[in-house]
């Protein structure tokens, strides 16, 4: 099985949107905001914190660790995020490709909501 899924949101210029009016809410009226500077991870980091966001999602069960993560920016299209869901490397497990941290969470969100139909939140 392969998924490829393209974003219709630019994540980038959704994020300043947000940090721009979660500033505004604390700094109303002030024209003397200071940006701050983004957080720039290396591919193979970023790789780890989503394998870390995986196994606290899934309360460190097992079923974890058979999730692969691979951050490759080049899947980008057009400046839009992208994830790809395919078999993994081992018998049972899922390899998830993405442009970025952002796309590979949404890919495993993504994942979880239609593919093993859940959402992985209690209710």
């Amino acid at each position: 099985m392969t998924l490829k899924c393209i974003t219709s949101i630019n994540w980038r210029e959704r994020i300043e949107q947000n940090r721009f009016f979660n500033l505004q809410h604390y700094f109303k009226g002030s024209d003397a905001i200071e940006w701050p500077k983004p957080i720039a991870y290396s591919s193979s980091s970023s790789a780890q914190v989503i394998s870390d966001l995986i196994s606290r999602v899934l309360d460190n069960a097992s079923s974890a660790k058979l999730f692969q993560v691979s951050i490759q920016p080049d899947l980008a299209v057009n400046g839009k995020d992208v994830f790809v869901l395919s078999n993994g490397s081992t018998s049972g497990s899922i390899k998830i490709s993405a442009s970025t941290g952002v796309a590979a969470a949404w890919g495993f969100n993504y994942y979880l909501k239609y593919v093993a139909d859940s959402s992985g939140i209690e209710q």
